[in-house]
């Protein structure tokens, strides 16, 4: 009976573990499905001066630090600034404002190059600044950030191909999930910045936080390891829901294999059962 009892624990765990693992690829599968569908219907364009109320209605809604309303209509009107949106359905969803330099730095440049941990002896040749990145709550985690920012790098990219660029951005130290994707996307922690962020809101009291300088260097000799991370990066997109399709469809027999398993050896012990039992009455 104890045999019989492993045997059937085996079992059971056996299978809870494979329906997990069938109710994981389930939720990958629509999950990458529901990210190509909106993928495929997104609409990338590039916001003007006549959009500087949506653009401001969308930073108030994604983004807790507030910035002067002066500003918005100024940066869209600026030729040196890189903006880049996406809309679903008419809407902005997902927005990214930069700007680039050669040795002589903007302003907001000069404030993210500016920390006492940056190698003042070794300065960039090529500065770019990461002003805004952000996307709607229900449409985040689909990659929409990352193809934004990769978009922005390969911009730069292609303008100074000859020359070292250094990419720099501000993030909030309690953004747990943009460190994690600005990680993924090589760059890493240079200082902290003490009551960077002002989150109070109209005439409220100030609501000081601090920020986290990240930092990203892309040599010249590097660009082909761009190149295949955003061809690998496409690649895992495309094939993941054929993968999970796959490996579903492979889980099945094994399945089965193991029902059929269980069903024999608990056949077998129960033949063996009744032999001893019948010896025994002998």
């Amino acid at each position: 009976m104890m045999c019989f009892f492993i045997i059937f624990l085996f079992s059971f765990i056996t299978h809870c573990l494979i329906f997990r693992l069938q109710l994981r690829l389930c939720w990958l599968m629509i999950s990458s499905a529901i990210a190509y569908q909106a993928i495929t219907e997104l609409e990338v364009s590039i916001p003007t001066v006549e959009h500087a109320a949506e653009i401001e209605c969308f930073c108030v809604e994604v983004f807790p630090a507030r910035y002067d309303n002066c500003w918005y209509a100024a940066m869209l009107a600026s030729e040196s600034i890189y903006k880049l949106c996406f809309r679903w359905k008419g809407r902005i969803i997902a927005l990214i404002v930069g700007q680039a330099a050669v040795k002589e730095f903007s302003d907001s440049i000069a404030l993210a190059s500016s920390s006492d941990a940056c190698d003042s002896s070794k300065e960039p040749q090529v500065a770019a600044y990461i002003m805004l990145l952000g996307v709607l709550e229900p449409y985040r985690k689909f990659g929409l950030a990352s193809r934004l920012l990769l978009s922005f790098q390969r911009t730069v990219n292609l303008s100074y191909p000859s020359l070292s660029r250094t990419f720099y951005l501000h993030v909030a130290t309690d953004n747990s999930a943009a460190m994690r994707m600005y990680s993924r996307q090589g760059f890493l922690r240079i200082s902290i910045l003490p009551q960077y962020y002002n989150y109070a809101k109209d005439n409220a009291p100030p609501d000081l936080r601090d920020a986290y300088l990240y930092a990203k260097e892309v040599l010249p000799a590097s660009e082909c390891l761009e190149h295949a991370r955003d061809c690998a990066d496409t690649l895992y997109r495309n094939l993941m829901p054929v993968f999970s399709y796959v490996i579903s469809v492979l889980i099945f027999p094994v399945k089965k294999v193991f029902r059929l398993l269980a069903s024999c050896v608990t056949s077998r012990l129960q033949k063996v059962t009744l032999r001893t039992e019948a010896a025994k009455v002998v």
